[in-house]
């Protein structure tokens, strides 16, 4: 799992003076977090594992679907074939 780093971000208490002592804004309030919510809830990871099981079968369609078209083709040039055509 991929998770945030920190350092990557300045002072957000800082950010604010400096643009406040420019005058490019107005500190009118702060707001502080009360919460973090993380993660899938549990309907939407039931939806992702329904999600993940259709590709698969749809995946393993495909590839026999493939399978037949490819034993058709193969079936379909040995019948086209005529044994006559053969010298030795």
């Amino acid at each position: 799992m991929v998770e945030e780093a920190p350092q990557a971000y300045k002072d957000v208490d800082a950010v604010v003076d400096v643009s406040h002592n420019l005058g490019i804004a107005t500190k009118v309030a702060k707001l502080v977090p009360i919460g973090v919510i993380k993660g899938l809830s549990d309907e939407d990871s039931e939806l992702e594992r329904l999600k993940a099981k259709r590709l698969a079968e749809m995946q393993k369609n495909i590839s026999s679907q493939q399978k037949i078209e490819e034993t058709t083709r193969t079936v379909s040039e040995k019948s086209s074939e005529n044994p006559r055509d053969f010298t030795s």
